[in-house]
């Protein structure tokens, strides 16, 4: 049988098993093969799909099957065999014997460099791809990433056999009996080193390089690798951590210097080195075990007091780094103990109950036996040392927590979620506020398909001269057309859909997503918004994800119809039942413009408002409520017609700042205004001809038949009732034929 045909069978075969399936080309490079997917987009386009398995492969008949493993819940284990380099092979034997051998049912396949084994992800947890994080030459692929399938016949005849003895992957994955990663195996990947029982250790963590050398011979395409193993060394060495940063990016814009095609800015590159030193750090605390109580080398002196402090108090420290709060120690022992001691558990192991006769407790067994609930003395600390909250955009985005923007339909939601998730996706200031750090962003719009959030992504990006290529690996978009997001249903009572809630987890910690923008909140469920008791377990379900992930998620939702009188909405005014804004830590409502807001901008024009709206911090827990915010969506026409031409034409929201609406009142000024009101007739009524407002316009040459004009001269009678130089009377006018008794402006006590 023909090697093509030959692995369209295997993709058919473990399709039917349930495995999500796509083509992916091996191709031959020097002495090198290299894998790639043969469709875009396949880590949502893989499927289990006959017909369209077929059409694939009449497109790339010479395609081997890949399997998409995040869907598929499985972590594959990769030591490979190089030539002249690494032997994971060797080194994987190894840790086998150390931990005791590996759990039966383990489906193996041997590959022509090495060998996959297969396991299911541990429980509560998904793991990522990476590298390095076991001995040189063992690779991880797991959510994220894909595998050739067994039985894969390469071009050059290579077979990816399916090992004797070892169960078939499509069997055991249909019967369900894989195993889980065992924990000793998820230790050492989460830990990135390992310590050999012969003493030994892995390159990791202890083994140095040289760093001039490295970073001289900086190249295309090994630069990240690059840089990891110079920042691992000099971490080992006890360098200060800015110092690593600073070395490692001046010699990295020199490299840059030599290609100014690439477009490197030394803002940017500051970023991704910080952010790779603190995800090699975040490696090294998780596996750090407080075996003789010494702080090791790699933890710089300015933070060993607070790393001491949280191993004194059993905790387990986190060195992190932001960019407005720079490097700090967090204790993860809640997150990171709760996750190991689920993953070992035995499911079906139960607490053994005390007898009652058993008789008093040592003090030990009254420790064990401590309930889940119960009151927590406070312990005096520097307060000095409190962790800053991690805001990602403008006081309303941080992680942590859920977060929503809630307006009528069409009012700029979904548009105003969209600028700010690019602006973070690119770290550029596009409405008024900086990005803290460039951020990982995923958009879902669950009501508009994929091509009409193209349009408004490529609008975005041509008016605000953003090239495409900025947004790839920090931007992510999604559609419910083709992707829907339930989480929650029912008809009587409420039925949280986990599985759907673990692929999100999944899809955040994978792809190391800091925002997820759900939009909006009514595609996200099935229940009656109305009720209370439906509505809380739907938000507290994405707070829970938001803080499990350490994620930002902000949540679009709708407004009720206005009540008769009812001018602006509030938070108050949010469709549905109120627990929806009482489980959002941060909300802020969208309002078209009222008439202040027309004056204070200057439009006299009903339809031009049209095009405007106004961005109120309606509800704020985690901090003070700002000042409104106002917006105007700009036309941009796309380059998508006939020829490259003039195309659709799609609205961009950009931000307005209002003109200055004060004037600077000098003591002359005020003195001149006061005497004006003195045995004369100055009307309260702006209607008046004798109104105030002419006096203070006249003084000060401002133009009345503009709103900002009349909006000048308001607030400038406003600061003088409010300073005390004039105060209402009322009474007739001065001409004797007026019968009628008005309010006058007249000079006050100062």
């Amino acid at each position: 049988m023909a090697a093509t045909d030959v692995n369209l069978r295997i993709a058919i075969a473990h399709a039917a098993a349930g495995l999500s399936v796509f083509p992916a080309l091996i191709i031959k490079r020097g002495n090198k093969w290299i894998k790639k997917p043969a469709i875009e987009g396949w880590q949502t386009g893989a499927c289990s799909n006959e017909a369209q398995i077929r059409a694939w492969w009449k497109i790339f008949p010479h395609a081997c099957c890949g399997i998409e493993l995040g869907r598929a819940g499985l972590v594959v284990l990769d030591p490979d065999r190089h030539p002249g380099g690494a032997n994971g092979a060797e080194a994987f034997e190894q840790i086998i014997r150390d931990i005791g051998g590996l759990p039966p049912g383990c489906p193996l396949t041997d590959t022509p460099a090495g060998s996959h084994y297969f396991f299911t992800q541990p429980p509560g947890m998904a793991l990522g791809n990476s590298e390095g994080a076991l001995p040189a030459g063992i690779n991880v692929r797991a959510a994220g990433g894909f595998v050739v399938a067994p039985g894969a016949v390469r071009s050059d005849g290579a077979i990816y056999r399916p090992r004797e003895g070892t169960p078939l992957l499509t069997e055991a994955y249909r019967a369900r009996t894989i195993p889980a990663l065992p924990p000793e195996l998820v230790r050492l990947i989460t830990a990135n080193h390992y310590r050999f029982t012969n003493g030994t250790q892995s390159a990791s963590e202890t083994e140095r390089v040289d760093v001039d050398t490295e970073l001289a011979s900086l190249r295309l395409g090994k630069i990240n690798s690059a840089h990891c193993r110079v920042i691992g060394s000099l971490l080992s060495a006890g360098e200060p951590y800015d110092e690593i940063v600073k070395r490692v990016v001046d010699a990295t814009m020199k490299f840059a210097a030599d290609h100014p095609e690439l477009n490197w800015t030394r803002e940017k590159e500051f970023q991704y080195v910080f952010q790779c030193t603190a995800a090699l750090l975040k490696g090294r605390c998780r596996g750090h075990m407080n075996i003789t109580g010494e702080v090791p080398a790699w933890v710089m002196p300015e933070l060993r007091e607070t790393w001491s402090e949280v191993i004194k108090k059993d905790g387990r420290p986190l060195i992190l780094w932001r960019k407005d709060s720079g490097w700090h120690v967090r204790d993860m022992s809640w997150a990171w103990d709760a996750k190991e001691e689920k993953a070992e558990s035995p499911k079906d192991e139960k607490p053994e109950q005390p007898s009652a006769a058993a008789g008093p407790k040592s003090d030990s067994d009254v420790k064990k036996g401590t309930p889940k609930i119960y009151p927590k003395p406070f312990d005096c600390f520097d307060f000095t040392k409190i962790p800053p909250r991690e805001w990602l955009y403008g006081k309303h985005y941080m992680r942590g927590i859920a977060s929503a923007t809630i307006g009528p339909g069409g009012s700029g939601k979904s548009s105003l979620d969209l600028v700010e998730a690019i602006a973070m996706a690119t770290g550029r200031n596009l409405l008024g506020e900086q990005p803290t750090e460039r951020l990982r962003v995923w958009y879902h719009n669950g009501e508009d398909p994929t091509q009409e959030l193209d349009r408004r992504i490529a609008a975005i990006c041509v008016h605000f001269k953003i090239e495409p290529r900025e947004l790839s690996g920090y931007f992510f978009r999604t559609s419910g057309l083709d992707m829907p997001i339930k989480i929650a249903g029912g008809n009587g009572d409420v039925k949280l859909n986990v599985a759907v809630a673990n692929d999100i987890t999944t899809g955040i910690r994978s792809q190391g997503i800091d925002l997820l923008v759900l939009d909006p909140l009514i595609t996200l469920h099935s229940l009656a918004e109305a009720e209370n008791h439906k509505m809380d377990p739907v938000l507290r379900e994405f707070a829970r994800i938001a803080n499990e992930t350490d994620s930002a998620i902000e949540l679009a939702h709708h407004t009720r119809k206005k009540v008769t009188g009812q001018e602006d909405y509030t938070t108050a005014d949010s469709r549905g039942a109120s627990a929806i804004m009482d489980a959002v830590r941060s909300a802020r409502t969208i309002n078209g413009l009222n008439d202040a807001d027309a004056k204070r901008l200057g439009i006299d024009d009903e339809l031009e408002r049209i095009s405007y709206f106004r961005l109120d911090k309606g509800k704020a827990n985690m901090t003070r409520r700002g000042a409104a915010s106002y917006f105007q969506f700009a036309s941009v026409e796309l380059p998508n017609g006939p020829g490259g031409g003039p195309g659709d034409d799609v609205g961009v929201v950009t931000r307005i700042i209002p003109p200055d609406a004060t004037i600077e009142l000098t003591p002359t000024d005020i003195a001149l205004l006061q005497a004006e009101t003195v045995n004369a007739d100055c009307a309260v009524n702006n209607k008046s001809t004798s109104w105030f407002g002419r006096v203070v316009a006249r003084h000060f040459s401002i133009d009345l038949n503009t709103p900002l004009g009349v909006l000048k001269v308001e607030n400038v009678i406003e600061k003088l009732r409010r300073e005390g130089v004039i105060t209402k009377e009322t009474r007739r006018g001065r001409d004797p034929k007026d019968r009628h008794r008005r309010e006058f402006w007249t000079p006050g006590e100062k």
